[in-house]
């Protein structure tokens, strides 16, 4: 079964860190809301939110061994319901150029239900979304 949690103090957020590590990923200082999820085994990812006064952007998300895209789905699911919760409109989101896959998804959900705007594609390759939560 499933837990979600808010990230409430450096304890949780020393767990998301140290789940970046081991996934090779580069450790970056997560914001507020960073939302994690747990089961019988411990941490098995989180959503976070970086570290910005300009906007809110989501992101990193970050799964553990037990990698689906069910789990990736329920994390978004969780992150958003908590942002319409605070009253937050929308939020953006950027995809590397090197994740094909997210990437397909992505677009796949823009043409099926809408509700998210490619607003730029960086040099780096970097693609910028926002996500309307009106």
């Amino acid at each position: 079964m499933l837990n979600f949690k808010l990230a409430q103090d450096h304890h949780d957020y020393a767990k998301c860190l140290k789940l970046m590590k081991e996934n090779g990923d580069k450790p970056e200082r997560l914001g507020y809301p960073t939302v994690l999820c747990f089961d019988e085994t411990g941490l098995r990812g989180f959503m976070g939110t970086q570290r910005r006064k300009d906007a809110l952007v989501a992101g990193p998300l970050v799964l553990g061994k037990k990698r689906s895209l069910s789990l990736a789905f329920k994390l978004l699911n969780a992150y958003e319901n908590l942002l319409i919760t605070l009253e937050q409109k929308e939020y953006l989101f950027t995809v590397l150029p090197t994740n094909e896959l997210w990437k397909s998804l992505v677009e796949k959900f823009i043409a099926r239900y809408g509700g998210i705007e490619k607003l730029h594609v960086h040099e780096d390759g970097i693609t910028w979304y926002r996500r309307n939560l009106a």
